[in-house]
């Protein structure tokens, strides 16, 4: 009897094992599990602004009392619009930069510059970053990628973790 308890015991051992190592190769449940940011958005605008749902931040620039930082993520629905809208614009497909170039010597500066602009999308084995500053050299481009970028911001400033935020005090001229 005591030999039926330990094979058995030793099945059951073996069982869960079994049980256990499948469960760590299949690596795209435990991603899901662990990581509810399928797409990836490195967003940063609008001088100091910065959505990262790499590190499931948030950051407002504050202007004259510097920026605040908080925990911040997207729905699964949110995710899949911006993912949707991403392809519906191309965005995958878009130069890596749409920085302005000079060309025309009647150009037009705005000061102050706001600096590089950038958006990453990142979802599963597909990834993409575009730098830009002005909508000069690539005005098509730039009007796709602004669809995007806005739906974006919509979507950030609807959620109560950024509505809670402090109002900026001050602006950039």
């Amino acid at each position: 009897m005591k030999f039926l308890h330990i094979i058995v015991f030793s099945f059951l051992i073996s069982l869960a094992a079994f049980s256990c190592a499948e469960n760590v190769t299949d690596n795209s449940s435990l991603a899901t599990i662990a990581d509810p940011q399928n797409v990836k958005i490195l967003y940063k605008y609008s001088f100091n602004n910065e959505l990262n749902t790499f590190a499931q931040k948030l950051t407002k620039d504050l202007v004259l009392d510097g920026t605040i930082t908080v925990d911040f993520w997207l729905t699964d629905s949110e995710q899949m619009r911006i993912l949707e809208m991403a392809d519906q614009i191309g965005f995958f497909d878009m130069p890596d930069s749409l920085s302005y170039k000079k060309t025309d010597p009647k150009t037009i500066y705005i000061t102050p510059i706001l600096g590089v602009q950038s958006l990453k999308i990142k979802f599963g084995n597909k990834g993409k970053e575009i730098f830009w500053n002005l909508p000069n050299s690539f005005p098509q481009e730039y009007a796709k990628l602004q669809k995007l970028t806005s739906l974006i911001e919509k979507i950030i400033k609807s959620k109560k973790e950024f509505k809670d935020l402090p109002a900026a005090r001050g602006r950039y001229c």
